[in-house]
């Protein structure tokens, strides 16, 4: 699950703050993730947050409309988002997205 903060963070997260949340992120690193760059998961985030500027989305409405109540989307409610604001993403980079962003598990 995603809660709204992790949501945004996914869609207009500056590449300045990415890399200074690098620095504390690369401490917790777990055997899982660093199969995979932060760099990699950087670079994923801004070109999500351009696409997102771009087209002018209201994410706040769209996280709405799939959050339920509950405060949190699921991983394919998610994944379900990308494909609706149509950014092209491989099951690997979405792999790559979760992984991160999800700071709970």
């Amino acid at each position: 699950m995603v809660d709204y903060s992790e949501f945004i963070k996914i869609f207009l997260q500056s590449s300045t703050t990415t890399r200074k949340m690098n620095v504390v992120a690369e401490i917790k690193l777990d055997m899982k993730k660093s199969a995979y760059t932060l760099n990699e998961y950087e670079d994923l985030l801004g070109r999500i947050s351009e696409h997102v500027k771009t087209q002018g989305l209201d994410l706040m409405h769209i996280f709405e409309i799939f959050c339920k109540k509950s405060g949190f989307i699921s991983y394919s409610d998610l994944r379900k988002i990308i494909d609706l604001i149509d950014f092209p993403i491989t099951d690997k980079q979405f792999e790559l997205l979760t992984m991160y962003a999800d700071e709970e598990g």
